[in-house]
């Protein structure tokens, strides 16, 4: 087992620390948590995750970030990345779309590619205003004004990471790395997203419903909180299959001290 000791000595294990789960063009192939846990409040939801995009450019095609597919009258979220600019550039934008209305949010900063950068979103429909709002870095990027257009958004659906919407353009997969990805049960702060994204949660942190790290082979996502959602990874129809891991270069605090470390 792996042993990483940061600036302070303190002592991090893991089974195989410092992996992210790599997304190649495999339209079929995602993280998929188990839906009747994930929608434990259907009036808030905050999901954010690390995210190292790859091959941004092409066409006509979206990158998947989080996506929910529609049952009965709940309508679909899909938070993903759009390509922005010159198709060279490979650089993107964050997009949340509610399949309820049409309507697209889309954020302000520009998103490069080949790079890691901290993604995250928070609905909170019990706001007057700026119940949706868009992180990058820790920072706030965008606030929208939805009112209730998402009434019975949070309350169903198959939820996936990375495995996007089908349509004439095939599946809008991610590409490039995803690591750890978030969910909670209620909007976060600015300020709590700030001071906790190059942090590693504690399992029992309130409100966190999955912490997915990738850092474990095999066909399974291990949830390190303490709710214990562990995800399938694969794909449809032949089943499911292992996910190649990458390593992870994301600095994260060792959240006694500070100091930064590479794990």
């Amino acid at each position: 087992m792996p042993k990483f000791v940061t600036s302070n000595g303190k002592l991090l294990t893991a089974t195989n620390a410092g992996s992210a789960l790599y997304f190649s063009s495999n339209p079929n192939s995602g993280v998929i948590p188990p839906a009747s846990n994930i929608y434990q409040n259907p009036n808030q939801i905050t999901v954010e995750c690390w995210a190292f995009p790859q091959q941004i450019a092409s066409a006509g095609l979206t990158m998947a970030l989080f996506f929910t597919s529609r049952l009965a009258s709940n309508y679909q979220w899909y938070w993903r990345l759009d390509p922005f600019g010159a198709a060279a550039n490979k650089n993107s934008k964050m997009v949340l779309t509610h399949y309820g209305t049409g309507l697209p949010y889309t954020g302000n900063a520009v998103i490069p590619s080949d790079a890691w950068v901290h993604l995250a979103f928070t609905f909170n429909k019990d706001l007057p205003s700026g119940q949706l709002r868009f992180y990058v870095n820790g920072q706030i990027d965008a606030i929208f004004n939805t009112g209730n257009v998402a009434s019975t958004t949070i309350t169903g659906g198959l939820p996936n990471i990375g495995w996007g919407y089908l349509d004439s353009n095939g599946a809008h997969r991610f590409r490039g790395l995803l690591d750890t990805c978030r969910i909670w049960n209620y909007a976060r702060s600015a300020a709590q997203i700030a001071s906790a994204y190059l942090t590693r949660l504690v399992p029992l942190e309130s409100g966190l419903i999955a912490d997915y790290g990738f850092d474990s082979t095999g066909t399974t996502a291990f949830d390190r909180s303490s709710q214990v959602n562990n995800a399938a990874i694969g794909g449809s129809g032949s089943g499911l299959t292992s996910m190649a891991r990458q390593g992870s270069t994301i600095p994260y605090t060792d959240n006694t001290t500070g100091s930064l470390i590479i794990i």
